[in-house]
C-alpha cells in the first residue's frame, strides 16, 4: 500500500473489517491468495558447485513477495504475506503445478514484518517467525484449528497441516531463526538492543513491541549480553555446524549475522551454558563491504560448507527513511556470495532424492550438517523403518559424535519408531543435548503415562536446566496424564525466585510458568491428585500455586487457600494468585479487610509496586483500590504519594475524583506533582473535568 501514513496503518492493523473495506488491501490480499498473479519468481539454480555450469529454472512464477520458501518433497512450502501454502511439482518437470494452501489469516499490515524463516524441525514440525506490526489469527485450512498470532512470535505448523501453535513470543522482528546441530534454537533480535542473538527455548518469552507473553504469569527472558553489535535491522543468522571440512574450530558456535544496516556480517560467540548462563562474546566482523549498497539479508550454510550471503544491493536500505515510491529504491539488482574459509577443500554434494534407503545411514554420519539433516529427514519421508535397527545402534554408541546421534534419533522419531530400552539408554547418556533431545522425542512417541513417568521421574533433578524445562514441555505436550505424571509437574511449582538472573532466578521462574502451563492442560486429573495423599507431601506453596491451573475451577477451593496466605504478608506468588482471582466478586470480598488494613497497606503496594508486569489484571484493581485509599486516606505524604503511584500504576482510574480533592489542600509541590501525573493518566475524555 503505497505512502499509507504511519497512524492510519496502525488503526488498520487493528481492524480487519476496515482493512477488507480497502480497497489497496484487497488488492494486495488477492495477489497474496493467488487469485490475481504478481511479478516474483522462485527460482531454482544448479550446478553451484565444483566448476560445473550453472543454470537456472523457474520452479514458479506469479507470485507476490514470498517471503521464505522450504523445499519440501517435490515441492516447496511458501510464506507469502497472508497465506501459507504448499507448491507442488506432481508431474516432476521442475516446475510447480498444484497449490495447497496450508494456512491462512496472517497480517500484512507491516510488508517487512510479514511470516517467515521456515524451519523444518524433528517431530514432523515446520517453523516459522512473524515480525513486530502484524496481528491475524492463523487457521490451519485442512482442520479448521486456529491460534492468534500478534506482534513477533516464533510458531510451527504440523507437516500434515492439522495443527498450528505459539512457540515463542517477544523481540521486535525475527529475522534470524536457526535450529543448530544439536537441537538447540536461536534467533535474532533485529533492532539488537544487547540481544543481538539468544538461545531460544520453546514457550519463552523476551521483551518486545507489545510486550506479550505465552501466558500472564510468565516471566520475561532478561537481556542475555551487554554488548551491542549495531544497526536496527539484523537480518541472518547462521552457525558453521559442520564437524570438519568447513570453517575452523575458532568459529564454533559462533553466530554470523547478516546486518544491512551497517553492510556486515557480525560475529558473535554465543553459548548457553548447563547451568542457565549464557556466554556471550562481541568478536571483529567477518567482513564490512566498503560498498554501502552492500545490504546482505539472509545467510546460509551451504551443503559444501561454505557461508552464502544473499545481498539485496540497494542505496535504500530502510522502510521509514523514503517513502515506498522513491526513485531511488532499487528493483532490479541482487548479488549471491559465497564464503569459503583458505583451510576448505571441495567436497562432492550428494543428490539425496537419488540415494538408496539402505545408504541413508552412512550419509547421517556425515560431517555435513545439511547432509545428517538431509538424511535424517529423508529416512522419515520415506518412512524407511527397516533402517530402525541400524539407526538404534547408531544413536546408542557413545563412541560416535553427538551430533550425528541426534539426528539418528530424529529419524527414529520420523518412524516412530519407539523403543523404551534405547530411550532408558539416552536418558542416562553423559551428554545434556542428548537427554535433552531424548526427553523431548517422548512427546513425538507418546508412550503410556505409566511409561513416561517411570522413565523421567529420575530425572527431575537433572543439573542440566534445559533438561529439566524440557522435561516439563514434554508432559505437557504428551497430551495425556495420570497421578505420576501431575506429581512431576507439581514438583516443578517452585516459589517464585527472588531475582529473575540467568543461571539461577530466571530458571526456576521459567520452570514453574512452565508446571502451572502444562497442569492447565489436564484439569480432572490434577483436580484427582490434589485430593490424594501424595500430593500432601508437596509443600503447601507448591500446592497453592499447582491449584492455579485450575482456574475458574479453583476458585472453590479459594478460600481455604486464602485463610494461610492471609496469615503472612504478600509476596509475590500471593499477588499473582489473587490477581488470577480477582474478577470473582466473591474473591474481592474476602480479600477485602486484608487489602484495607493500614497495617499491610504500605508493604501491599511496595509488592505490588514492583511486580507490577507479573501481577497486573484490569480486575486487581479492586482490591488494590483498597489499599490505596487506605494509604491515601493516612494524612502521610509518603504513603498518599505511594497510594497515587499505586493507583496509577495500576490504572485505577475510578478513584481520580478523590485525588482531585486533594489538590486544593495540597501545600507540597511534590505531593501536587504526584497527583496532577496520576490524573493526567486518564484517557483525555475523562482528564479535562479535572
Amino acid at each position: 500500500v503505497k505512502d499509507i501514513k504511519w497512524g492510519a496503518l496502525i488503526k488498520l492493523m487493528d481492524n480487519p473489517a476496515e482493512q477488507d473495506k480497502n480497497p489497496e488491501f484487497k488488492r494486495i490480499k488477492d495477489l497474496y491468495q493467488g487469485k490475481t498473479k504478481g511479478e516474483d519468481e522462485i527460482l531454482i539454480a544448479s550446478g553451484i558447485y565444483g566448476g560445473e555450469k550453472l543454470t537456472v529454472n523457474k520452479f514458479a512464477t506469479g507470485m507476490t513477495i514470498p517471503q521464505s520458501i522450504l523445499p519440501y518433497k517435490n515441492g516447496a512450502y511458501v510464506a507469502q504475506g497472508s497465506e501459507m501454502f504448499f507448491l507442488d511439482d506432481t508431474n516432476k518437470d521442475g516446475k510447480a503445478d498444484k497449490r495447497t494452501p496450508v494456512l491462512t489469516g496472517f497480517g500484512f499490515t507491516d510488508t517487512h514484518t510479514m511470516a517467515h524463516s521456515l524451519v523444518r524441525a524433528p517431530g514432523g514440525w515446520i517453523h516459522f517467525s512473524q515480525g513486530a506490526l502484524n496481528k491475524g489469527e492463523i487457521k490451519a485450512v485442512k482442520s479448521g484449528e486456529s491460534t492468534r498470532i500478534d506482534y513477533s512470535k516464533t510458531a510451527r505448523f504440523s507437516i500434515d497441516g492439522n495443527h498450528i501453535e505459539l512457540v515463542t513470543a517477544g523481540l521486535q522482528n525475527i529475522w534470524g531463526y536457526q535450529l543448530r546441530s544439536n537441537g538447540q534454537w536461536y534467533l535474532t533480535e533485529a533492532n539488537d538492543l544487547g540481544q543481538s542473538v539468544t538461545p531460544a527455548e520453546p514457550l519463552t518469552a523476551f521483551k518486545g513491541i507489545g510486550n506479550e507473553k505465552l501466558r500472564p504469569y510468565q516471566q520475561l527472558m532478561p537481556n542475555r549480553h551487554k554488548f551491542r553489535v549495531g544497526g536496527t535491522g539484523i537480518s541472518g543468522l547462521a552457525f558453521a555446524d559442520d564437524t570438519s571440512g568447513s570453517y575452523p574450530e575458532e568459529f564454533r558456535d559462533v553466530a554470523f549475522l547478516a546486518n544491512p544496516i551497517t553492510s556486515t556480517i557480525n560475529c558473535v560467540k554465543i553459548v548457553r551454558n548447563p547451568d542457565g548462563t549464557i556466554t556471550a562474546k562481541h568478536l571483529p566482523d567477518l567482513l564490512k563491504s566498503e560498498d554501502d549498497w552492500f545490504r546482505p539479508v539472509n545467510i546460509e550454510f551451504g551443503p559444501d560448507g561454505c557461508l552464502y550471503i544473499a545481498d539485496w544491493y540497494n542505496k535504500i536500505v530502510s522502510h521509514n527513511e523514503l517513502p515506498t515510491t522513491h526513485p531511488d529504491r532499487d528493483k532490479t539488482h541482487g548479488r549471491i556470495w559465497r564464503i569459503r574459509h583458505k583451510s576448505q577443500k571441495p567436497r562432492s554434494i550428494p543428490n539425496l532424492y537419488k540415494v538408496a534407503n539402505k545408504d541413508l545411514v552412512k550419509h547421517l554420519q556425515s560431517p555435513s550438517h545439511w547432509e545428517k539433516r538431509a538424511a535424517a529427514f529423508q529416512i522419515a519421508d520415506r518412512e524407511a523403518k527397516e533402517l530402525a535397527p541400524a539407526l538404534k545402534e547408531l544413536v546408542t554408541n557413545t563412541s560416535i559424535e553427538k551430533t550425528v546421534r541426534i539426528h539418528a534419533l530424529w529419524a527414529l522419531e520420523g518412524l516412530g519408531s519407539y523403543d523404551q530400552k534405547t530411550i532408558a539408554t539416552l536418558l542416562k547418556d553423559n551428554d545434556g543435548d542428548i537427554r535433552r533431545e531424548t526427553v523431548r522425542s517422548l512427546q513425538t512417541f507418546k508412550p503410556t503415562p505409566d511409561e513416561v513417568a517411570a522413565l523421567l521421574s529420575p530425572m527431575i533433578s537433572d543439573k542440566n536446566v534445559m533438561v529439566r524445562s524440557q522435561i516439563i514441555r514434554t508432559l505437557e505436550f504428551l497430551g495425556k496424564a495420570n497421578q505420576q505424571t501431575i506429581d512431576i509437574l507439581v514438583s516443578f511449582c517452585h516459589p517464585a525466585a527472588p531475582n529473575n538472573n540467568m543461571g539461577g532466578g530466571y530458571e526456576i521462574n521459567f520452570e514453574r510458568y512452565l508446571a502451572r502451563r502444562a497442569l492447565e492442560r489436564y484439569p480432572s486429573e490434577l483436580k484427582a491428585y490434589l485430593a490424594t495423599p501424595e500430593a500432601a507431601k508437596h509443600p503447601e506453596g507448591k500446592r497453592v500455586w499447582a491449584q492455579q491451573a485450575l482456574g475458574q475451577q479453583a476458585s472453590g477451593s479459594f478460600a481455604k487457600q486464602w485463610q494461610s496466605l492471609s496469615k503472612k504478608p504478600l509476596d509475590k506468588d500471593t499477588l499473582v494468585i489473587v490477581s488470577g482471582r480477582s474478577a470473582d466478586q466473591a474473591v474481592q470480598k474476602m480479600v477485602k479487610s486484608y487489602f484495607a488494613n493500614p497495617k499491610n497497606a504500605k508493604h501491599i503496594a511496595q509488592v505490588a509496586l514492583k511486580h507490577a508486569a507479573d501481577a497486573y489484571t484490569p480486575s486487581v484493581g479492586y482490591p488494590l483500590t483498597e489499599t490505596a485509599m487506605t494509604l491515601v486516606r493516612s494524612g502521610k505524604k509518603e504513603d498518599i504519594i505511594l497510594g497515587l503511584q499505586l493507583a496509577r500504576t495500576y490504572r485505577i482510574t475510578h478513584l481520580c475524583p478523590e485525588f482531585a480533592k486533594l489538590i486544593p489542600a495540597a501545600k507540597d509541590e511534590t505531593l501536587k506533582r504526584e497527583i496532577i501525573a496520576t490524573l493526567s493518566h486518564l484517557p483525555k475524555p475523562f482528564a479535562k473535568q479535572f
